[in-house]
């Protein structure tokens, strides 16, 4: 990732682990996104850190959220750097919010108040865990982890609890609300338009997971920027003659 953000590290992750109400679920991968939303209405957290594994996966949960009528944030390395500093400014501002992030992004994320951390995408490394959950519970206040395993993941269950010393609570989340969305939709979209160039300050091309929704959540257009020319802009900068050729045939 380029310019790296890097507010201050606090020294506090592996001490908060004890104050930190450590939740979590086993789901097919198809009731992912549903156990989130179930999740979010029930527990109804005030300030809120969301994990995903992949700047896609991220791009698609800031949709499914934004529909769904929240307001998250999102940060991840196919997001320039001011852009990024502006997510940050947001959720350290508000006092209900919700960011989405990836580990690399969220490095360095220091801010006291954060209520919930959930992984919706589980941490393959325990220690990867202890450094998420840390930016939760900071100067002394309880917080929350909530873990969304798939089912191939269980056995991380118990690699966590011994790394961390800590006890994970399973619970289960009535997800029956948000079981009829077409997530699927949000995917394809996802992968049709995650190859095409950006504009608005996203870095065209090399990203292919954004997606097409911008940093914000805004539809964004593509294609070739105007030219100067509206013949060509209109024709997609062909030559007039080729486009004669392709209307009436070969000229000789």
């Amino acid at each position: 990732m380029r310019n790296p953000m890097d507010v201050s590290v606090g020294g506090e992750e592996e001490l908060a682990v004890n104050t930190i109400e450590n939740l979590y679920t086993v789901v097919d991968n198809s009731s992912k996104f549903s156990t989130l939303l179930g999740y979010l209405d029930h527990y109804k957290p005030k300030k809120s850190v969301i994990f995903a594994r992949t700047q896609r996966s991220a791009d698609i949960l800031h949709r499914i959220l934004k529909d769904q009528g929240y307001l998250p944030v999102i940060l991840h390395g196919g997001i320039t750097q001011a852009k990024r500093e502006v997510a940050i400014s947001m959720f350290r501002k508000t006092e209900n919010g919700m960011l989405i992030a990836t580990n690399v992004a969220a490095r360095g994320i220091d801010i006291v108040d954060i209520s919930d951390i959930i992984n919706f995408d589980a941490p393959d490394e325990p220690t990867v865990y202890i450094h998420r959950i840390g930016r939760s519970a900071r100067m002394g206040r309880n917080g929350r982890a909530f873990t969304i395993f798939s089912r191939d993941q269980h056995g991380l269950v118990g690699a966590i609890e011994r790394f961390a010393g800590v006890k994970l609570e399973k619970v289960e989340i009535d997800n029956r609300k948000f079981g009829r969305i077409n997530y699927g939709e949000y995917i394809r979209r996802s992968r049709e338009y995650g190859d095409r160039p950006r504009r608005f300050g996203d870095r065209p091309g090399g990203n292919r997971e954004h997606g097409n929704y911008g940093a914000h959540g805004s539809r964004e257009r593509y294609g070739p920027r105007h030219s100067g020319n509206r013949d060509n802009d209109r024709r997609g900068f062909r030559p007039r003659s080729q486009h004669r050729q392709s209307h009436f045939g070969p000229s000789g």
